[in-house]
């Protein structure tokens, strides 16, 4: 086991769950209660699922604003398949972490090791390039473009050597990249047209486009109804069976352990 001074994974129980502000997060609570896995009663030692191979390893890891130690030397190990919660309360770096995976920001000390090979992104589009997606809480796509353009954004098809953009084989990949999500919107809407909900969605839908092998989730329920995250967890829960997307590995950030913790294998838990 790691030093207590530093911040590790650790299976957490429901009842250390931060207070919940909302009768749907009330509600999700209650239905929590009653399918809560038994592993989060578990002794808080990680063990390795029959997932898949690690795809990232964490070690050391720590980061400084000033004279303000922000991560404390965190190691931690993600599993492809794997569908897993970062908990913590506000200020317990949950933010900054996932930003220094993502390639926003760097680290100053430890090694992170994506796909077997230590990396130190400098930039998100690095990341990216490498398997790495982020959705952030304030989703990244251009309202007054379509889906196929949002999907398909900078890495357009062109037909052959001509300097036209392949339409109809990018609005068949758009759809293909849709179907694991139970989503039949014609791929020609633009996402100014869509709720919050759908939007999510095509984000998700881009990662795997991509062929993302890690895809990070910022607070993706809190701008969702009760039966939106409901759909939401239930969709993540099934890419665990479409053949092309049982390698991804989703780490989702929520401060909120009892929304979060039914819907996944596991939990980092943060502390300050």
């Amino acid at each position: 086991m790691s030093k207590k001074s530093r911040q590790d994974r650790v299976i957490s129980p429901l009842p250390v769950s931060p207070t919940l502000d909302t009768p749907d997060e009330i509600a999700i609570e209650a239905t929590a209660q009653a399918n809560i896995p038994a592993m989060a009663f578990a002794d808080p030692v990680r063990v390795k699922p029959i997932i898949g191979e690690s795809v990232l390893d964490a070690s050391g890891v720590r980061k400084t604003y000033g004279s303000t130690e922000v991560l404390h030397g965190i190691d931690f190990t993600l599993y492809a398949g794997e569908r897993v919660a970062l908990i913590g309360p506000n200020g317990a770096g949950k933010s900054t972490l996932m930003k220094i995976l993502s390639g926003a920001y760097s680290k100053d000390e430890g090694a992170i090791f994506f796909k077997g090979i230590e990396r130190s992104f400098a930039s998100p589009k690095e990341a990216q390039e490498a398997g790495i997606a982020i959705i952030y809480q304030e989703l990244n796509l251009i309202p007054y473009l379509s889906i196929t353009e949002n999907i398909y954004l900078g890495n357009e098809l062109q037909r052959g050597s001509l300097p036209l953009l392949n339409w109809p084989k990018m609005h068949a990949g758009a759809r293909d990249a849709l179907t694991p999500l139970h989503l039949t919107i014609d791929p020609h809407t633009l996402v100014m047209n869509l709720g919050i909900a759908a939007q999510q969605m095509i984000e998700i839908a881009k990662a795997l486009h991509h062929r993302a092998d890690l895809i990070i989730m910022d607070e993706p329920t809190s701008a969702l109804s009760l039966n939106e995250i409901e759909d939401l967890f239930t969709i993540i829960g099934e890419l665990k069976a479409c053949r092309s997307c049982t390698s991804a590995t989703i780490w989702m950030k929520s401060s909120k352990l009892a929304i979060a913790l039914p819907f996944c294998a596991m939990a980092v838990t943060l502390v300050r």
